[in-house]
């Protein structure tokens, strides 16, 4: 059967891959080892095309192809909250075994508490450690099942595209100069999918990920939260192909995604939530060409990050890594427009040099 891999209703911006799934409602018909004429005694690989044809043809529901929200799928993308509470990790659902990847939250204190139990008892009576048991082949280590660790059993995660790369953390955290370590958010993350491909995004709000107009958990991302076009605008520029890594801060409202096949680099404004609303964010800029040329004429950024940004240094510098090139690239950012432009600004907008700024 053909799986949607996108989070997008939109055919036109989604692939279809063939994936082929088992359905405990199929029911095989007819009569079982109906010989095949000329073939005495032949019956076994009669029965057996006739299952796979009737198996490829059943459907299984949306329930069943959805991810689990209790378990990792190729987790590829891990980040931290600055107040250390939350894990959040990024599932590509490389093999797809689902219809789309997700994002899972985890209570970091309790994995810590785990750990830190399991080593004081010196690994003794694993039974006691509810979800965990120790692992046969080394016995001085412990397995658990990731729903033991998952905030609200893995309903405070989302549903996104496949083949996530990278996860980046915005902490928009109003820092207490008597207490620095005090950080409790708001926080916003950015996921790249190469499938779509697109930039999905969430807000941390009430110990959840939103990405979504309703309040269903572990939901699937809306358009909204799904960016694959330079200001949102469909009329306008698509995100390049094999959107890969990826940066982002709060204190200036920025993400930058690099991409693997062309070398280009993707700016995302990216203001503060406002009242738990969702916020303006969007593609405003994306330039290629930064890098030499393998030897298959191919380029690709890969690594980025940037120094966190502080009082009085709004020229933040942005480090941008090449999978076909010797060199680390610099860039900075321009001023960054608070609004997307209006119907009659959108034509300058798309002949605009941009806002990066090449070091």
């Amino acid at each position: 059967m053909d799986v949607m891999q996108a989070p997008s209703d939109d055919p036109r911006r989604s692939k279809r891959h063939p994936m082929r799934t088992a359905a405990s409602t199929c029911e095989l018909s007819g009569e079982r080892g109906a010989r095949v004429a000329g073939r005495p005694g032949a019956s076994w690989p009669t029965w057996t095309a006739c299952a796979l044809a009737l198996i490829a043809g059943c459907t299984a529901s949306a329930d069943e192809v959805h991810p689990k929200k209790e378990v990792l799928a190729f987790p590829s993308g891990l980040a931290i909250a600055p107040n250390e509470k939350f894990l959040f990790v990024a599932n590509a659902n490389s093999e797809l075994r689902f219809d789309s990847g997700s994002i899972g939250v985890f209570d970091v204190d309790a994995i810590h508490r785990t750990i830190a139990d399991w080593l004081a008892s010196d690994g003794k009576h694993p039974e006691a450690f509810e979800g965990c048991h120790a692992d046969l082949d080394h016995a001085e280590s412990i397995l658990c099942d990731a729903v033991t660790f998952m905030k609200d059993e893995g309903r405070a995660g989302v549903r996104i595209g496949n083949f996530a790369t990278d996860i980046a953390l915005q902490d928009f955290s109003t820092i207490d100069p008597m207490n620095p370590t005090n950080r409790p958010g708001p926080y916003r993350v950015f996921v790249p999918t190469r499938g779509d491909p697109s930039i999905a995004w969430a807000d941390f709000v009430d110990g959840a990920l939103s990405c979504t107009d309703n309040s269903e958990s572990f939901a699937l991302c809306d358009d909204a939260h799904r960016l694959s076009t330079l200001q949102n605008d469909p009329d306008l520029q698509p995100l390049p192909e094999e959107p890969f890594g990826v940066y982002a801060d709060g204190p200036t409202g920025v993400a930058v995604v690099s991409h693997l096949n062309n070398g280009a680099v993707t700016l995302i404004a990216a203001p503060p939530p406002s009242s738990g609303t969702d916020a303006d964010v969007r593609i405003v800029d994306v330039r290629s060409n930064f890098f030499n040329v393998d030897v298959n004429n191919s380029s690709g950024a890969t690594g980025i990050t940037a120094r966190p940004s502080a009082d009085g240094e709004p020229d933040n510098i942005i480090y941008v890594g090449s999978r076909s090139d010797h060199r680390v690239q610099t860039f900075t950012v321009g001023t960054l427009p608070v609004a997307p432009p209006s119907a009659e600004q959108a034509p300058k907008e798309r002949k605009r040099k941009g806002l990066f700024r090449r070091r």
